[in-house]
């Protein structure tokens, strides 16, 4: 018995001859005809494809928190640079809702909103003066006249010379208190006054620390006068005055 098999290329048929025998031929029937087999289609297996590396977890970088620019560890700190940044951020209140009660219509009194916002940044004898002051301006329109137009309005400006007394809780500084940013004559447009200032309650509300960035309130505000005549100090006369008089001013009264 013989047998003989051609091998193809992949799609192509194979012819398988097989000889049972030696008698006969392929015409007379003696033998078995050449059979096609259809070769099956060969594909060569792909390799798998590699596993992606897994990403390195990346840390979350911890959450800074921004210096705080009223921070101090020893009231030895506070400087004339200090006191002028408050007041700063204390005034910029303060005129915001003088803004507002000029620029609106005559109310009966003066709205909740500018209420929070002057306790936020004032306490003491300074929130109860504001606080009359600016509910004559939101229900009196001739005390208005007194004040510059809303575009001319720069707001108001304190400049401290001199820190008379820094503590834990409370600041006292001579400086010039300059109104001329919102107001015209017969108002002084600059004079000496003393200001004390009040550290805000850790337990205050939210809504206060919100409104105001610093730990402190202007508890009270004064114009430096002569006690004779009752005029205010002239500029030129400020680096002569006797400080003693501002040191009568408790900082336990701010609390």
């Amino acid at each position: 018995m013989r047998s003989r098999l051609v091998l193809a290329s992949p799609g192509i048929a194979v012819v398988a001859m097989v000889a049972l025998g030696c008698s006969g031929t392929p015409d007379d029937g003696g033998g078995v005809q050449p059979i096609d087999v259809e070769a099956e289609e060969f594909e060569p297996e792909a390799a798998p494809e590699p596993e992606p590396e897994p990403e390195p977890e990346v840390e979350p970088e911890p959450e800074v928190e921004p210096d705080d620019p009223f921070a101090f560890d020893d009231p030895a700190e506070i400087d004339v640079d200090y006191v002028d940044r408050v007041m700063a951020e204390l005034l910029a209140v303060e005129s915001a809702v003088l803004d507002d009660v000029l620029d609106s219509d005559i109310e009966d009194n003066l709205t909740q909103d500018d209420a929070v916002r002057l306790a936020a940044v004032l306490s003491g004898p300074r929130l109860v003066d504001a606080g009359q002051q600016m509910q004559l301006y939101a229900t009196n329109e001739g005390v208005r006249s007194v004040f510059l137009d809303s575009d001319a309005r720069s707001g108001l400006h304190w400049t401290t010379l001199r820190v008379v007394l820094a503590e834990q809780d409370c600041i006292v500084a001579l400086g010039s208190n300059d109104v001329s940013g919102v107001a015209v004559d017969p108002f002084p447009s600059d004079e000496a006054a003393v200001v004390v200032l009040s550290a805000v309650a850790e337990d205050a509300p939210s809504e206060r620390h919100q409104i105001n960035p610093t730990p402190w309130r202007t508890h009270d505000l004064q114009r430096l006068i002569y006690s004779e005549s009752g005029e205010p100090v002239p500029e030129g006369e400020w680096g002569n005055l006797d400080y003693s008089s501002i040191l009568s001013l408790p900082c336990e009264s701010t609390q």
